[in-house]
Parts: C-alpha cells; structure tokens; sequence
C-alpha cells in the first residue's frame, strides 16, 4: 500500500512476500483489533514492513510472522513513525537481527507485550539502529532470545539492542537470552 489503508477486526494470516509477509505500507497504515499471523517475508518485515509513512496499531497482535534470512521477524520499520498501543507482539522470528522489531524510525510503544520473539543475530525483542528512536512505556519485554541457530556468529541481547535513541519508563525486562549461555542477556549497545 502507497495509500491509505486501514483494518479493524481483521485477520492477515499464511502470506509470503519478499519483504512486509502480511503487508508492506509507505502510506498511513492504521490497525484496530487486528491480527496479523503466521506470515513470511524471505528478507525482510515477516509480518509488517513500513517503508516510510505512519503505523498505528491499537488492541492487536503480532504474531508467529519469520523472517528467515533478513531483520524483524514481526515488523520492520524503516523510517516510519510508529504507535504501538495494547498490542502483542509474539513468537516471531528473524534469520538476523530484531526477531521482533527491527527499527530505523520513530516507535513509541504502550502497554504492550514484546515476548518470546527470536533473532539467531542481535535483538531478540527489539534492535534499535543508530537512526532509530524508540519510546517504551508501561509494556513488556520478556523471554526473547538471541543467536537462536547457536552458531558460531553468536548474538547479544535476547531482550533489546540499541545504538540509537531509547526510553523506557514503568517497564519489564526480564528473562530474555542467548542461546547456549545459562545467563540471562536483557539489554546491550
């Protein structure tokens, strides 16, 4: 979508894509009660791809989306302005980096969940680059895992990695790894 798209109570589910599985916006992107589920992107965004524009995703989930060579197995936000409110992101799975989210732009995230994700890189949870801003607000960030394949590479950070700008205020990081190591791995960059 180069428009205007926008869906309430709705499931996107079983696509596949290069990049954005279940959908790929530069436009303003809204989704309300949505469910965007088990979709693949062989390089890039498994469930959401922003190239540009605004996402805003209200009471949804985010979920079972892979990415099995390329970053953010749920999303991947590429200077896009982002909200995230009540929403779920789980189970998703990157072949590198942000099994989660991989973010270049702007994310604020509210009274969300971002939860056992995998990367087999960096970023389980999150991976903020060095042009990314990310706002974490009374939300969750648990039981993601990093280096995932327990190869050679390794990874950091099963929980967040960040090189750009982050705040986070009132919430949760904990339990998040790296494969083959019994320590738990929150937080690097």
């Amino acid at each position: 979508s180069a428009g205007t798209l926008s869906l309430s109570n709705s499931v996107v589910s079983g696509n596949t894509a290069f990049v954005g599985g279940a959908i790929e916006s530069a436009g303003p992107l809204t989704l309300t009660a949505t469910v965007i589920q088990s979709n693949n992107a062989s390089y890039a965004g498994g469930g959401i791809y922003m190239d540009g524009g605004t996402l805003t995703m209200t009471d949804s989930v985010i979920s079972g989306n892979t990415s099995p060579i390329g970053a953010g197995g749920g999303l991947l936000l590429d200077t896009a302005a982002v909200v995230l409110d009540r929403t779920t992101v789980s189970g998703n799975s990157s072949g590198n980096w942000g099994g989660g989210i991989y973010n270049l732009g702007t994310m604020t995230v509210t009274n969300s969940s971002i939860v056992a994700n995998a990367a087999n890189g960096w970023g389980g949870g999150i991976y903020n680059t060095a042009t990314g801003i990310a706002n974490v607000f009374n939300s969750t960030i648990a039981y993601n895992g990093a280096n995932q394949d327990d190869d050679a590479n390794g990874g950091q950070a099963g929980g967040v990695v960040n090189y750009g700008i982050f705040a986070i205020r009132n919430t949760l990081i904990a339990a998040n790894n790296i494969e083959g190591i019994p320590l738990y791995d929150d937080c690097a960059g």
